[in-house]
């Protein structure tokens, strides 16, 4: 008995990063509990290009036009509420970020669609705002909205909250969420900057490499977020159930990458996750946040591929 109690302490008695409870070959996973209770329905996430220290989310459809700052730890810092060119929440799932030139950008989706009715789905183009350094309390910020993509699926619509941001093409990419075989489309981010709008149709890439879903069984593979590494070596793609990453080898396109056969790996025991980007400094380490309240982060460290 004695020696059942002394178990069951160290059991309890684990830090937040619990990899050792498994194997070498597992992901090490440390949990990240978001305080603030702004962030109630988070659905997306993406790293800062201004600091390794900051990450991006948004709440899901009918919140308010805003962005939020996290730490890497879990602190919110900064409420950002974006202006300008109608930038409405009908049903925000999914941010990218990237730099071209000197400059940093934010690429908020407006792109949900649970059935399949909108005609167009629209993307909001952002600079990314600058933190103020050391701020004592959360910031209450604003971001004018700089350019407005209206796209349109070639195959009608589509729900999706998966999209990722190529910047050395200029172009994004998203990956259908409840497509029996999720699809790949890509649109470029090239605009007129004295226009407030771009309506295009983006390119079909095909299906992509993953585990199907198993309707029949009550087993849905969704997908519901994207990222690629800042290396570009790497593309991870999340359902509701798995983490996944695809390898992408040098002078590969990420229709290529994506086709091929990913590497799975256990993501944290969160409900329903349905953000994640990749840490700035590190490929093998990811960041993830679930949509429920309280608000739940989590870093994943991933085993040597």
């Amino acid at each position: 008995m004695l020696r059942l109690m002394c178990l069951l302490i160290s059991l309890f008695c684990l830090p937040a990063t619990y990899a050792q409870a498994a194997s070498d070959s597992d992901p090490q996973i440390t949990m990240l509990p978001i305080a603030s209770r702004e962030i109630n329905e988070a659905s997306a996430l993406t790293r800062s290009h201004r600091s390794k220290e900051v990450l991006w989310t948004l709440n899901d459809s009918g919140g308010d036009a805003d962005i939020y700052a996290l730490s890497t730890t879990g602190e919110l810092l900064a409420t950002v509420t974006l202006t300008g060119a109608g930038a409405i929440n009908q049903d925000w799932e999914a941010m990218g970020g990237f730099t071209q030139g000197n400059k940093h950008f934010l690429l908020i989706g407006d792109v949900g669609d649970n059935f399949a009715w909108r005609p167009n789905i629209t993307l909001y183009l952002i600079e990314e705002p600058l933190l103020p350094t050391n701020p004592e309390a959360a910031q209450t910020l604003q971001a004018p909205v700089l350019h407005s993509f209206r796209v349109r699926l070639p195959n009608g619509p589509r729900d999706i909250e998966a999209i990722a941001v190529d910047a050395a093409e200029h172009a994004a990419y998203l990956i259908t969420k409840r497509d029996n075989r999720p699809t790949l489309y890509r649109f470029s981010l090239m605009h007129d900057e004295n226009s407030p709008l771009t309506e295009l149709i983006a390119s079909d890439l095909g299906a992509i490499s993953i585990p199907r879903a198993d309707r029949n069984n009550g087993y849905f593979n969704w997908v519901t977020a994207m990222d690629f590494s800042e290396s570009g070596r790497w593309a991870y793609v999340s359902t509701l159930s798995h983490g996944y990453r695809y390898a992408r080898a040098p002078g590969q396109s990420w229709q290529e990458a994506l086709q091929q056969q990913p590497i799975a790996f256990s993501q944290p025991r969160l409900t329903q996750i349905e953000g994640g980007c990749f840490d700035w400094r590190d490929d093998k380490q990811l960041f993830v946040i679930s949509e429920n309240l309280p608000a739940k982060m989590a870093r994943i460290k991933l085993p040597a591929p």
